[in-house]
């Protein structure tokens, strides 16, 4: 498919050439004729539901019948319809700001092309033309800027109240900045790669924007101390005060608050109390408000950092909303801040509160920022309603992973940048979400919004320095042929119980279509024999589950999770191993830190899948029946693998009995001991070891899970080598104290055990060149974020990242799963690049079905 508006142009065979004008009136006429029919509908339908069967309804369906008559008619000429001199537009323009606005299309023959969806757009016909109409209105919006985008060659003013020169790629997206906030959609998606400095080139944005007003209306200057009150606001964050009660910015709000608002406090006070704060000037109406920035929380204090310290004094007054005692602040001391910085948990927490009440709510700010946009990206949480009741004359959304769970995840950004006709989440995924072909029309809806650089681009443009070169090495893991026993039985077992998942919702949701099929596969219909009954019964009481119940999604959840930290340790299965033989008390399974993992919507319908290459231990029935299934994508039909999943590794345990099976399960099995080394950890210290033998460099192992990296931390320890740990479970002094000693060169410590979230944003951790990803998360893009911690502009040598898979495992399935989703997420951000040069967090139910080789 080409990657341009052009690819969903109609054909011009049997096409009408007429001017523009007489396209114009054409049109215009079409449209109120659509209008008419619609009309017509509704009053039928008001009729209808009234129970009125007499002459009026009778008329209405008359004139119901001429108007679709007279619209099918009008529609075939419509469709015949073109502009003279309209083409396809040109090869897309070279990379950087210009690549922000495509040519200008051809609206006749993309309104004639929408067409091709006629059959999944459900409704009357008017109501598909009237969804026509707003698909053009609203990409006229997008591609008929008002005035020219600023070219590659064209540079903004550095801004006076910058202390720090701007590189060139942010003097060139500056100038791009301030030109998107003229435009009718008041502002965009700045999706630079990590480590480009997006922070700065916002704080540029809003000081060039009050250097501008400034010269248009200029105002007396005040005598008030701003850099004292943000020194202030720092060193609140960074803990040089010792308040009476610490306050720790990185935990989360809590929802026992008291309703009764606490005693006030003064006001960053600087350091004679005085009433400068009073001096403030007013803003022209005490409901505007100035820049609201949303982050999560662990980099507020950058943002506090960033205007501290790279700002001329006296220029912005900063203000942190956040904590139990953030609304001691009074209403029009919030509104006279230039900046206020606030989390989502905070907003979230407001939102729920005090609703349009909230000081954050019932403000109009001048601009509203979010950083790690992406939180937003599914439209059912809190955290996007809370957002997008939010009032602001200026939209930004900063991300440099817009795509994390699948193409609609930019949806979420186009509701909040308020692009007009775009209102529909349930319309849109009919249009969007199919194929590699509706992840490419996304590109096009964002593309004019959207300003994107990575840092290979600018190296190879020359506007950023070179950094050293990066290699990803990915090391393989064979699991021990004993642990290889052990997880083939919990391997068979999570797949016996997520087809009787399956089964569940194919007979309690009839409609349900999670996937196209030709025969539709027969989900385990017999019973588990009797004689594999404690065994199934068993394992999933061990997870808290009862096993008369139905299979909850939860359940498979944690079956995976099981399974991934199986690969890494044995003995991470803690509660499965204790459990196992207990079948009395059924108690939940306890939640490991930062692995949940949120339902996301329907995958692409072309999506390849992926062949099998899990070996799996079938506990064999007396009634096991193999089927193929065929699985038709996008009208192309794959041979998948037979349900029963019989490979070479099924026949060394066809023979296996109830009692092998339940003997190697239990806990007195050696694998599951921590003082034994598994396959993964070992090649984790073998790696480790000889890193520290033949290099100097720092290294930052990274898991998801801070339990295997207590094991990691052990052996290191009992090795003599001293390390560093840094997860969800510090505080902020903690979290500071680490980063300083392990950014410190002199500091003998080369080992920083890294937990995947607690440090994925924010952190500069160069000072390492070599990161090992021990374990695979579902989500590449966290994956990435944690890498470039350490490759990112300030990098003096040449990188390392090495990446764990245990081969014939669900982490083989996984490694596929990422692969896809990068593809998806470079169709969406960068259609010209291939799949191998180019996310998602959530798992969909097709992606259960391919993790579990069904």
């Amino acid at each position: 498919d080409e990657a341009g508006l052009a690819a969903n142009y109609a054909s011009d065979e049997n096409a009408i050439f007429v001017s523009a004008e007489i396209y114009e009136r054409e049109k215009a006429n079409f449209d109120e004729l659509v209008q008419n029919t619609l009309k017509a509908e509704k009053q039928k339908v008001l009729l209808a539901a009234r129970k009125k069967e007499g002459a009026d309804l009778i008329e209405v369906e008359k004139d119901v019948l001429k108007l679709n008559a007279r619209l099918e008619f009008m529609s075939q000429f419509m469709d015949n319809l073109r502009v003279k001199g309209d083409q396809a537009p040109e090869a897309e323009p070279e990379s950087g700001v210009e690549s922000a606005v495509n040519a200008m299309p051809s609206w006749a023959h993309i309104y004639a092309g929408v067409n091709q969806h006629r059959n999944i757009a459900g409704g009357t016909m008017a109501e598909f033309y009237q969804h026509k109409s707003n698909i053009i209105s609203g990409l006229k919006t997008l591609y008929e800027p008002d005035g020219l985008p600023p070219s590659a060659s064209e540079f903004a003013i550095q801004p006076k109240a910058l202390l720090v020169p701007l590189l060139q790629h942010q003097t060139k997206g500056l100038k791009w900045l301030l030109w998107r906030e003229s435009q009718k959609i008041r502002g965009g998606i700045l999706a630079d790669d990590m480590g480009l400095g997006k922070t700065l080139s916002m704080i540029a944005l809003i000081v060039a924007s009050n250097e501008k007003k400034r010269q248009l209306n200029p105002k007396p200057k005040t005598n008030f101390d701003y850099k004292k009150s943000w020194e202030q606001q720092l060193q609140l964050y960074n803990k040089l005060k010792s308040p009476s009660k610490p306050i720790n910015f990185l935990e989360s709000d809590s929802e026992d608050e008291p309703d009764v608002l606490p005693p006030k406090r003064q006001f960053i006070p600087p350091e004679e109390t005085d009433d400068e704060h009073l001096l403030l000037p007013e803003r022209k109406s005490t409901h505007n408000a100035g820049t609201l920035i949303i982050c999560p929380m662990s980099i507020m204090s950058q943002w506090v950092a960033e205007a501290a310290t790279k700002i001329k004094q006296n220029e912005l007054n900063v203000h942190t909303y956040h904590g139990p005692d953030r609304r001691a602040i009074c209403l029009s001391e919030l509104r006279n801040m230039d900046l206020v910085v606030t989390s989502y948990t905070t907003l979230v927490s407001e939102w729920k509160r005090f609703g349009s009440e909230s000081r954050l709510f019932s403000s109009r700010w001048e601009r509203l920022i979010l950083d790690e946009a992406h939180i937003i990206r599914n439209t059912k949480t809190i955290s996007f309603q809370a957002v997008t009741n939010l009032k602001a004359n200026y939209h930004w959304a900063l991300t440099g992973t817009p795509i994390q769970n699948c193409a609609l995840d930019c949806f979420a950004l186009l509701k909040f940048l308020n692009v007009p006709n775009f209102k529909d989440i349930q319309l849109w995924r009919r249009y969007l979400n199919r194929g590699m072909a509706g992840h490419r029309r996304m590109n096009y809806l964002i593309k004019p919004l959207m300003l994107r650089r990575t840092k290979a681009q600018l190296q190879a443009t020359g506007e950023m320095p070179a950094l050293p070169p990066l290699k990803v090495k990915q090391i393989n893991v064979q699991l021990t042929p004993a642990e290889m026993n052990v997880y083939q039985i919990l391997s068979a077992i999570s797949l016996r119980i997520f087809a009787q998942f399956l089964r569940q919702r194919e007979q309690t949701n009839k409609d349900l279509q999670y996937y196209s099929v030709e025969d539709k596969p027969n989900f385990i219909v017999d019973e588990v024999d009797s004689k594999y009954k404690e065994i199934y019964e068993n394992f999933l009481r061990s997870i808290g589950y009862d096993p008369r119940d139905r299979v909850q999604g939860i359940v498979i959840l944690v079956l995976l999770l099981r399974l991934r930290q199986f690969c890494c340790h044995p003995g991470l299965m803690v509660k499965v191993r204790s459990d196992f033989t207990i079948v009395k008390n059924e108690q939940h399974l306890e939640k490991e830190e930062h692995d949940i993992v949120e339902p996301s919507s329907t995958a692409s319908g072309d999506r390849k899948f992926v062949k099998k290459e899990e070996p799996q231990c079938e506990l064999q029935t007396n009634h096991t029946k193999t089927s193929t299934t065929t699985i038709k994508t996008d009208g192309v039909k794959r041979e998948e693998c037979p349900s029963n999943i019989k490979s070479d590794a099924d026949k060394i345990h066809t023979s296996m009995n109830v009692a092998t099976a339940m003997q190697l399960m239990q806990p007195s099995n050696p694998i599951f001991e921590f003082a034994r080394d598994s396959a993964k950890s070992r090649m984790v210290f073998d790696t480790l070891q000889q890193l520290l033998n033949e290099t100097s460099d720092k290294i930052i192992v990274v898991s998801q899970w801070t339990s295997f990296l207590a094991i990691i931390k052990q052996r290191l320890d009992s090795m003599g080598h001293e390390t560093l740990d840094f997860n969800g479970k510090m505080d902020a002094i903690e979290r500071t104290q680490t980063l300083t000693e392990f950014n410190n060169t002199s500091n003998n410590t080369r080992i920083l055990l890294l937990s995947l979230t607690a440090g994925g944003v924010g952190l500069n951790l160069n000072v390492a060149n070599h990161l090992l990803m021990v374990d695979l998360h579902w989500n590449p893009q966290l994956e990435r974020q944690a890498q470039d911690r350490i490759y990112r502009y300030g990098q003096k040598k040449p990188s390392f990242i090495y990446r764990f898979m245990c081969t014939d495992t669900v982490e083989q399935r996984i490694k596929a799963l990422q692969d896809y989703k990068i593809e998806v997420s470079n169709v969406v951000l960068n259609p010209d690049m291939s799949p191998q040069n180019s996310a998602r967090n959530g798992l969909s139910l097709k992606d259960l079905v391919k993790i579990f080789g069904m």
